[in-house]
């Protein structure tokens, strides 16, 4: 009984993340092509053969058909359960670092939700949906509320918010314009909806972690021969992972200031 009093919950939200996770891989893939996130029903991509129930147990039936098409062998993206098991860990996680059930939970688990399904579809197409960031916003303008939790002001301190917006989209919209479209619209549009949950210190450490991450990546990419000098990488996972990373800093206390001595 106590396993169940101390574990249970975080057990239960995390099975409920692989079925989450196991949808949002229909999204990642269907959404770019404009296609019905309900009609046709599951099917392999490569052979179109309708996936039976048992086939589609989150990352039960990847590890049981060993990451292959049970009709035509056609071998299956790692990202398939990766992504179920980032949505799993996540909705479990999140309720350890929030230390109790309530409607912020909720919050975030539809934030990280969205921000898995943009890292997805910004890498294989270099684009950010307008429908994840409108999806978004409503949740991210929860931010006055959410930071103010339980102790609620009279009046919630929207301009923060507003200016946490204002400040990640102008930053990165003058990277955009400096850099004559090197940059996509997509992440300057990221920036203006996501800095709407954070305040404006905290959405520039967002924009410098997420853009250390990138950097990171783009410099291992090109010594590995990945990617060359005008290659195009996408820069919304990144974005996404300071984001979380602010989020997490937040929820454990961390002030602006310590994150400074920290990244010093």
């Amino acid at each position: 009984m106590e396993f169940v009093a101390d574990y249970g919950l975080p057990f239960i939200l995390f099975m409920f993340g692989l079925a989450i996770g196991s949808f949002l891989n229909v999204v990642i893939y269907r959404l770019p092509r404009e296609e019905s996130l309900v009609v046709p029903g599951s099917h392999c991509p490569s052979c179109n053969a309708s996936l039976r129930w048992y086939e589609l147990f989150p990352v039960v039936s990847y590890l049981w058909q060993r990451g292959r098409c049970r009709h035509c062998s056609a071998p299956i993206a790692w990202r398939y359960p990766a992504v179920e098991l980032v949505v799993g860990l996540s909705f479990a996680g999140l309720l350890l670092a929030l230390g109790t059930w309530d409607w912020r939970w909720l919050v975030l688990a539809v934030l990280v939700t969205i921000l898995v399904a943009i890292t997805g579809i910004d890498m294989d197409h270099l684009i950010i949906p307008n429908r994840l960031l409108l999806l978004a916003l409503p949740f991210c303008l929860s931010g006055p509320w959410f930071w103010a939790w339980p102790s609620l002001p009279a009046a919630p301190e929207f301009w923060s918010a507003a200016l946490g917006g204002v400040t990640g989209a102008g930053l990165l919209g003058g990277v955009f314009v400096a850099s004559r479209g090197g940059m996509g619209l997509g992440d300057v549009k990221f920036m203006a909806v996501f800095g709407l949950f954070l305040s404006p210190l905290w959405t520039v450490w967002s924009l410098t972690i997420g853009s250390l991450f990138g950097s990171l990546w783009g410099l291992v990419g090109m010594v590995g021969g990945r990617y060359g000098r005008k290659s195009e990488i996408p820069f919304g996972p990144f974005l996404a992972l300071g984001w979380i990373v602010v989020v997490l800093l937040r929820l454990f206390g961390f002030s602006p200031d310590v994150v400074s001595l920290l990244i010093r």
